[in-house]
């Protein structure tokens, strides 16, 4: 994950980012689990750094909806005015299925 904050009080922002951990109850899991988080944060890394450069495939709303039909929360937050939630696929940086999600609060 990638934090930006004024950590030196100097009126200016400075990029931090996370090594991240992973526990489970057997050693095999732990190790796979923490495989799986290296991944995500090396594409979220990459997505976040290189943002202006590259376009990502943004997925459509319907599409993301349609991958929770049966979760009338997520529904009802999509469906909200005050709410736009956009969606990323990063998979071309993790070879694997990896997605970003950002949600917008509108001013009203």
């Amino acid at each position: 994950m990638v934090n930006v904050e004024n950590i030196e009080v100097d009126g200016l922002f400075h990029i931090n980012t996370s090594t991240g951990t992973a526990t489970y109850s057997n050693l095999s899991k732990a190790l796979e689990a923490e495989l799986i988080a290296c991944i995500e944060r090396d594409a979220f890394s990459k997505f976040w750094y290189l943002q202006n450069i590259i376009n990502y495939l943004k997925l459509s709303t319907p599409f993301t909806i349609s991958q929770y039909a049966n979760n009338k929360t997520i529904s009802k937050l999509y469906k909200n005015s005050s709410v736009n939630i956009v969606a990323f696929d990063l998979s071309a940086f993790s070879y694997c299925p990896k997605f970003a999600l950002s949600i917008y609060l509108k001013k009203r």
